[in-house]
């Protein structure tokens, strides 16, 4: 009898650890948020893949902190332009929200048919905060490089604008820095650390692409700005955002 009861013991244990487990699991945050103190200035990037079903005032002021500025994606590579980046920027120029534009890049192919059909794509919108080239991939480094500098010189062979870039960490250590590129605001994708360790201040660090907010149903990248709230104030001014 006695053993009888220690197994039962035994195996209510065992399954009390078991739902434990679970329990963390399924409650755990899939991201570090930023440090409160450091960082208090939010925002998010947007493209077609969050769809057509957004509540832009919830997403905008009805979650814990109001979204202060957007990125949206409005085009990559040659031709594609993103199907949703001019309703997007209706619905946030309507609400007097600041943002920028991205261009996912395509590393082994002309950057300067790249950066026309940015352009292009970008035509009928006015545009505030920088301009932006996501490069994440890329097989032949030297190609790659020289396709970045001859897209960034035919952007300012049109546009007097700022111009940023966004990537993670490992590509900016083989790609970015110390190649003619590293004067460039940087936009930095680094998820769950407390903070980016870099040897230059970055300007924007998305700290995962795994965010909930309210007013979306699809998974968001989420963002801070690397400053105090009077930073921002008066660099979104700069930008020529009220």
């Amino acid at each position: 009898m006695k053993k009888e009861k220690k197994k039962l013991l035994f195996l209510l244990l065992i399954t009390l650890i078991i739902m434990l487990i679970i329990y963390f699991i399924i409650n755990k945050s899939e991201y570090y948020f930023p440090k409160r103190e450091n960082y208090n200035v939010y925002g998010i990037d947007l493209s077609y893949y969050q769809g057509d079903q957004i509540n832009w005032d919830t997403l905008l002021y009805g979650n814990d902190l109001p979204i202060e500025f957007v990125f949206l994606k409005a085009s990559e590579g040659i031709s594609l332009q993103d199907k949703m980046f001019e309703k997007y920027a209706k619905e946030l120029i309507k609400r007097n929200v600041c943002f920028g534009a991205y261009h996912y890049f395509i590393a082994d192919i002309s950057g300067s048919e790249q950066a026309k059909n940015f352009l292009n794509s970008i035509n009928n919108v006015k545009v505030k905060l920088p301009y932006v080239i996501d490069i994440e991939e890329y097989t032949d480094r030297e190609l790659a490089i020289k396709n970045l500098n001859t897209f960034i010189q035919t952007i300012n062979n049109e546009k007097d604008h700022e111009i940023m870039i966004y990537t993670n960490v490992s590509t900016y250590y083989d790609l970015i820095i110390g190649n003619d590129l590293d004067h460039l605001p940087l936009w930095i994708a680094s998820y769950r650390i407390d903070e980016p360790q870099l040897p230059k201040d970055f300007l924007f660090w998305q700290y995962t692409d795994r965010g909930r907010l309210k007013g979306i149903k699809t998974k968001i990248d989420l963002n801070v700005f690397n400053g105090s709230y009077n930073d921002w104030i008066k660099y979104k001014k700069a930008c020529g955002c009220q």
